[in-house]
């Protein structure tokens, strides 16, 4: 069964303008584009949770986000995320 939700693409652009008398004008991006790829907290949250909750490894968690959700992403991201999540202030949740 594939998933039938909606994964929202946000994409921003930055311009840069040169004024007549040279001045270059840049625009600047909001803080959560902080690099060139950015994914959101739900899908952070979704990688640290198949990679630490279900032990998948990155391959096999790549394949599962494109096929599942359309998301491509790549083995070195997949690690960003996890080195990201890992310097994060640790939460403990009781159920």
């Amino acid at each position: 069964m594939c998933y039938t939700g909606r994964v929202t693409c946000v994409t921003f652009e930055r311009h840069q303008v040169t004024c007549s008398c040279g001045h270059r004008v840049k625009g600047i991006f909001p803080d959560e584009a902080r690099a060139t790829v950015c994914f959101g907290e739900n899908i952070q949250a979704l990688v640290a949770y198949l990679s630490t909750t279900q032990v998948i490894p990155m391959k096999r968690m790549t394949d599962i986000l494109g096929n599942m959700f359309g998301i491509e992403m790549s083995q070195g991201s997949v690690s960003n995320i996890l080195n990201d999540m890992r310097k994060r202030p640790s939460v403990h949740m009781r159920i």
